[in-house]
């Protein structure tokens, strides 16, 4: 706080937001250690730094580090962005920082990875970054036609830090469904770019290996590979589709995602298996008519989901048990690689199980809901994502069965689940 103070007397002003700085690579360097320190530990439990350096005051700090002044904006020196903030020796007129220049270990990058640990560890306390999240992550790196970088691998990385940040606070998850927003402003925040996705990927595919960056992004420790996990599984509800047109990464997000079950199976952190149960769970459902990769065969598979089973989370479980449902039904191409590790896990038990085969009309037709006590409607984009989206999480539960239902009772304008196409 008082290496990003301003001085009054030369600023003329009495918030952080000014052109002046007292000390801005002390800031820089105390905002690095605040990120490493605030870094989530695999229990939120144990995340007392967090919650300290919110008791101390570093929201608003970290508010106004990471607010900038859009390019096509007017300017002043009151406007600038903490970035951009300049010694009492410094030139006023200094162009604005967004998120095109935050480069590694600059203040607002630190700042930013800050609001990331902040929105898994005090997710309530974090609520106020949204709207200041939503725009870094939707800022467009275009300014009347022209880049505002030549190099938009910064731009890119930072809008998936807010996105990453945002999937955490307003994300599908289980812990997030009560939060009242509506679905396209939620949709926009989440809405991975193409550049993005491969970034993400990337990062998953890097910190399970513990390798750094090689465009010198981040390190070996930076992210911990759960809350990688976390973000993915929040993604993919609403991005699953985009990576299932892209050949190359959604086969490289599976492998990796098969590869780390098959390690966690023996759950050692039993929720972020989850994760990557979940997450296997949502690709699923475009492999029923997309290409679904895998390095193994399909008993492989199986044997990997049965015996995560044995030791899974309650929702972990329900995953793995309907991906084994559709199993049979899935698409499955086979990819070669280098050497998948050998298991050594025991046939599938009665766990698992073909189930229904499903329509055609169940993964893309819309179709609207009837509550006949409320008489509340409700669109859904498909009779699946009805079924996702409305009925209770039954561990027997067969969603493409039940899908099939709601089909035809559209079909033929039963009453039985009041659905109509």
């Amino acid at each position: 706080q008082e290496s990003c103070r301003v001085d009054d007397a030369d600023a003329g002003i009495d918030d952080y937001g000014g052109s002046f700085m007292a000390f801005p690579e002390t800031a820089k360097w105390c905002c690095t250690a605040v990120k490493n320190l605030t870094r989530p530990t695999t229990s939120l439990a144990d995340s007392h730094a967090g919650k300290q350096a919110v008791e101390l005051g570093v929201v608003p700090v970290l508010h106004e580090t990471i607010t900038f002044t859009s390019p096509e904006k007017k300017i002043s020196n009151t406007t600038l962005g903490i970035e951009a903030c300049h010694t009492r020796s410094s030139i006023q007129s200094a162009p604005p920082s967004g998120p095109w220049q935050w480069e590694t270990n600059s203040l607002a990058d630190a700042a930013l990875f800050c609001v990331m640990n902040l929105a898994v560890s005090c997710k309530e306390d974090s609520m106020t970054f949204v709207p200041q999240l939503e725009k870094i992550a939707n800022f467009d790196g275009n300014f009347q036609g022209n880049l505002l970088s030549d190099d938009s691998t910064v731009l890119d990385f930072q809008r998936l830090k807010a996105r990453m940040a945002l999937s955490y606070l307003v994300g599908f998850s289980t812990s997030n469904d009560n939060i009242a927003m509506d679905a396209s402003k939620r949709n926009s925040m989440l809405q991975l770019s193409l550049s993005e996705a491969r970034l993400l990927v990337d990062l998953l595919d890097h910190t399970m290996a513990k390798r750094s960056s090689p465009l010198g992004l981040y390190s070996a420790a930076t992210f911990p590979v759960k809350w990688v996990l976390f973000a993915i599984r929040n993604f993919l509800p609403l991005n699953g589709s985009l990576l299932n047109q892209q050949q190359a990464l959604v086969s490289r997000l599976l492998l990796i995602l098969i590869e780390f079950v098959s390690e966690k199976s023996s759950a050692i952190d039993t929720v972020a298996a989850e994760y990557a149960v979940v997450s296997l769970y949502y690709l699923s459902t475009h492999g029923l008519e997309g290409s679904f990769y895998i390095d193994r065969t399909s008993m492989e598979l199986a044997q990997i989901l049965c015996a995560y089973m044995e030791k899974g989370t309650e929702f972990g479980i329900y995953a793995s048990r309907q991906i084994l449902l559709r199993l049979k039904h899935l698409q499955i191409v086979s990819v070669k690689t280098s050497s998948p590790v050998q298991l050594n896990l025991p046939k599938p038990s009665l766990c698992y199980k073909p189930g229904a085969q499903p329509q055609s009309n169940i993964l893309h037709r819309p179709v609207e809901a009837y509550n006949m006590k409320t008489k509340e409607k409700h669109l859904f984009n498909s009779a699946l994502d009805a079924v996702q989206s409305l009925l209770k999480k039954g561990l027997h539960n067969d969603e493409i069965l039940q899908a099939n239902k709601i089909a035809n009772a559209a079909k033929s304008q039963s009453e039985e689940f009041q659905f109509v196409w």
